[in-house]
């Protein structure tokens, strides 16, 4: 289940954020970083995202506790189940996609 809330024009002080829930993981999504969950929401810790990451829209974890990470310019990150530290995805040098869920 991935939720968007609104997009930062439509009022002050918004931006866009994402978070997604598998089980007892909850991942919510940050302009610099993610908060990880393992233990539904009691506690969690932050992970930094890639320098110069574009700006992220989709958070999603996958069935095998995977995390996804989807945003503008054709940005799709992948972190393995323990979510140490998020990865860049090829996904073609010329792909200019914005990745909205």
């Amino acid at each position: 289940m991935a939720v968007r809330v609104p997009d930062p024009a439509s009022g002050p002080g918004r931006r866009s954020a994402s978070f997604d829930v598998e089980g007892s993981k909850l991942v919510a999504l940050g302009k610099t970083k993610v908060a990880v969950s393992t233990d539904g929401g009691a506690s969690f810790r932050t992970v930094p995202l890639p320098a110069k990451t574009p700006t992220l829209f989709v958070t999603h974890i996958a069935a095998d506790g995977s995390v996804y990470l989807a945003g503008r310019a054709g940005t799709i990150l992948k972190a393995d189940p323990d979510v140490a530290g998020f990865t860049r995805l090829a996904t073609g040098a010329k792909n200019k996609i914005d990745y909205i869920y």
